[in-house]
């Protein structure tokens, strides 16, 4: 279910997707900018319940506190209104590390 927040960003590509985190290059409507996008299932009764909420919410709180040129910085990060989803949006990285 859409939020306030996420209904700013256009997904553009699927970067990777597995059953339980997409990762997806991305718009931000506002302003055009291209961002990368990590959705996180969360859910409240599935099988991820018991660790990957928390799992996301420390992800999101050191990503907030991370300053640094080597990193890709995180520049929001919500969930979801029925709280199923997590959702960081990062700079969108220009490379393949491969």
């Amino acid at each position: 279910m859409p939020t306030a927040k996420s209904e700013n960003y256009a997904i553009d590509e699927v970067i990777v997707e597995d059953s339980l985190v997409g990762i997806y290059k991305a718009r931000y409507l506002p302003t055009n900018a291209e961002v990368a996008i990590k959705k996180i299932k969360v859910g409240r009764h599935g099988e991820y319940t018991d660790w990957a909420e928390p799992a996301a919410e420390n992800e999101m709180q050191m990503l907030r506190k991370l300053n640094h040129p080597n990193v890709i910085k995180l520049l929001d990060s919500f969930y979801t209104t029925d709280s199923k989803v997590a959702v960081l949006v990062f700079e969108l990285m220009y490379a393949d590390l491969g």
